[in-house]
């Protein structure tokens, strides 16, 4: 320990007001006065003197005196990091403890800020201000959701560089609280007692919506592993929710017709659009985002190149989810002349209103050409439905149901494929093809008439005198001749 270590008292003289320092009578009583530890310590303001003091006993504060240079020493006599080091020590206020080694350590080796230690609801704001400039404006704002709703409420107030995957159960375990208060309110009609709800209406937080939140903190934490502002994600240790098993409900083709027939009351616009979804399975937004210049009225081509998200702030327009989401699609005659009649709806419009009439070349749109909202879009098939008195279905699952039904037509799987404009025909066949009890039944009834068809045929051969036996060479070496 190189620096001192000295006894100092506070007394002043009555007259002048000074201290009286080693002049104070009661100096020589071992409890009198306090223990300082001096030293003088190099900075990026060169060396400076550094003094604590304040400890009751000198063993205090030659234990301090040892834990600064145990600091020190950790930079290996690097003059840029013993500077680092010493800028840390005299940015301490009084009375706050010294840091640990292990701490100064990783932070040494990390090349980050020593002094500092930011928050997580700092960091989180600033990885998704960076995040802005490269992702599709939706997943963006799902991001910001998820932060401003769960992440930052309850994890902001901690330190980036101390989470823990404790802290994380312990988000988690509120939400599950909340769950179970806002389910108990429900079943006794009565307001959810949750203090600090940020919501506008209480919701039970489903498995799905608990992992996206955790998937965007995990894209946060690697990203501060990538800057080297951590060294391991506290996600690594904790237990992630089990998906939710809730499978899309789609429609019988007999319940397809159903509606078609209902939707010949509405106007062309609503009954083309949710044709359109029932027989060739865009994306809502890529619904909005037909245009008449990618329609090919002679051979029956949609062009799928555009679509329409819903935003905070209204309707935005985009490009498909996915580069194979840029796709043609072959209509069938009666959407086409559907189509036709929507065209000469829209230019009777369009003579009608002038200039007040917004020419997007969309197809669907307001009757002013305005985009519709993909929100809209899900209300009115909601509405649709209901009124169609149909099992209900949610719009995205008309897109599963024109795939189970393509499928069910025996359209090949990488034709589906393309048509739902997905880049991977195994994401098909798992996600799109909701088996229905129908198709159960058919797969049973063909394995039993495989098997029974071979079974006549043994008969067959047993009849002929053939014993309808599989060849010896079949059977070894499942059996043994007995002797």
């Amino acid at each position: 320990m190189p620096g001192t270590v000295k006894r100092r008292c506070h007394c002043k003289d009555p007259g002048t007001r000074k201290e009286l320092g080693t002049a104070c009578p009661l100096r020589k009583q071992s409890k009198h006065g306090e223990w300082e530890y001096r030293d003088r310590l190099t900075t990026s303001d060169g060396r400076r003197s550094y003094r604590r003091g304040g400890f009751a006993r000198r063993a205090d504060a030659e234990e301090h005196g040892r834990k600064v240079h145990n600091l020190i020493a950790l930079a290996h006599d690097e003059p840029h990091d013993v500077k680092r080091v010493g800028d840390l020590l005299f940015g301490l206020k009084r009375g706050a403890r010294l840091p640990e080694p292990e701490e100064i350590r990783r932070k040494l080796g990390l090349k980050g800020d020593l002094s500092a230690s930011v928050s997580l609801a700092s960091w989180l704001d600033e990885w998704l201000q960076s995040k802005k400039r490269n992702l599709r404006a939706t997943t963006w704002e799902t991001y910001e959701l998820h932060i401003r709703i769960y992440l930052t409420p309850m994890l902001g107030h901690i330190p980036l560089d101390r989470l823990r995957p404790e802290h994380i159960d312990e988000m988690l375990d509120r939400i599950y609280e909340r769950n179970t208060e806002i389910a108990d309110a429900r079943a006794e009609g009565r307001r959810p007692l949750i203090e600090g709800y940020n919501r506008k209406r209480y919701q039970v937080i489903k498995n799905n919506t608990i992992r996206r939140v955790l998937e965007t903190l995990r894209n946060a934490l690697n990203s501060a592993i990538d800057k080297r502002r951590i060294t391991l994600s506290p996600l690594v240790g904790v237990e992630w929710p089990s998906p939710d098993d809730a499978e899309a409900v789609t429609w019988t083709p007999e319940e397809v017709a159903a509606f078609l027939d209902f939707l010949d009351s509405k106007p062309v616009e609503i009954a083309a659009m949710f044709r359109l979804v029932l027989f060739h399975g865009p994306r809502r937004g890529e619904v909005l985002g037909a245009r008449w210049s990618g329609f090919d009225d002679e051979v029956g081509l949609l062009r799928i190149r555009r679509t329409y998200v819903s935003l905070s702030g209204g309707v935005g327009e985009s490009t498909p989810k996915t580069p194979s989401g840029n796709r043609d699609l072959y209509l069938d005659r009666g959407t086409c002349d559907m189509l036709r009649k929507i065209h000469v709806r829209q230019s009777e419009a369009r003579l009608q209103l002038g200039e007040a009439y917004e020419d997007n070349d969309l197809i669907f749109c307001k009757a002013t050409g305005e985009p519709w909202s993909p929100r809209h879009l899900s209300r009115m098939w909601t509405t649709a439905v209901a009124e169609s008195c149909l099992p209900r279905i949610k719009l995205h699952e008309g897109r599963h149901t024109s795939a189970t039904l393509s499928l069910e037509a025996e359209v090949d799987i990488k034709t589906v494929s393309k048509r739902m404009g997905h880049s991977k025909t195994g994401f098909t066949r798992d996600k799109y093809q909701h088996v229905r009890p129908k198709l159960l039944d058919d797969a049973s009834a063909k394995v039993v008439d495989l098997v029974e068809r071979h079974r006549r045929k043994r008969g067959s051969d047993v009849a002929d005198g053939t014993g309808g036996r599989p060849p010896h060479d079949r059977l070894w070496p499942f059996c043994v001749r007995l002797s």
